[in-house]
């Protein structure tokens, strides 16, 4: 009697060996740590300018010739996106846009992009990261949503970040 006992403990360990899973002799695996999340670069550019510009921003647009004074502002990698304040002496907003000459490649300057009054309401992308700013081109005259866009004296704060 013992002898079968025996056996048929042996004989239930060895099916309750065989019924414990196999993960639970496994340790489990950590799960890999997310990554860092990217942190936000960004630099800020300060400009004066002294007197108007002699451009007039009609309605709807700008004149496609504009008198010199653009401030050159080169890119960094960081410098995907671009916010536009200007503060005017007068308190009222002024017109303008964002120039960087050549964009697309076919040797004619293109027309601004980035157009704002008074100041960007959040960053816009860059439209050519990497080449440089030709200019912030402000004008007296109307802005595109009809308000008047008056320009005396005043400074302009350019902020470019590497996100939104």
């Amino acid at each position: 009697m013992k002898k079968t006992l025996a056996v048929a403990l042996m004989i239930g360990l060895i099916a309750a060996s065989f019924a414990v899973p196999a993960e639970a002799g496994k340790k489990k695996k950590k799960k890999a740590p997310a990554p860092a999340p990217v942190a936000r670069v960004e630099r800020v550019v300060e400009l004066t300018y002294e007197h108007p510009s002699l451009a007039v921003a009609p309605v709807g647009g700008f004149p496609t010739n504009f008198p010199e004074g653009g401030t050159e502002i080169p890119l960094g990698p960081d410098d995907l996106f671009i916010k536009v304040e200007v503060t005017d002496a007068s308190g009222q907003k002024v017109s303008g846009f964002i120039g960087q000459g050549d964009i697309d490649g076919n040797g004619v300057n293109d027309d601004g992009y980035g157009q704002f009054c008074g100041a960007h309401p959040a960053p816009i992308q860059v439209a050519a990261p990497g080449q440089t700013i030709i200019g912030i081109y402000l004008a007296n005259g109307v802005c595109e949503d009809a308000t008047p866009s008056i320009m005396t004296t005043g400074s302009i704060k350019v902020t470019l970040s590497n996100m939104p």
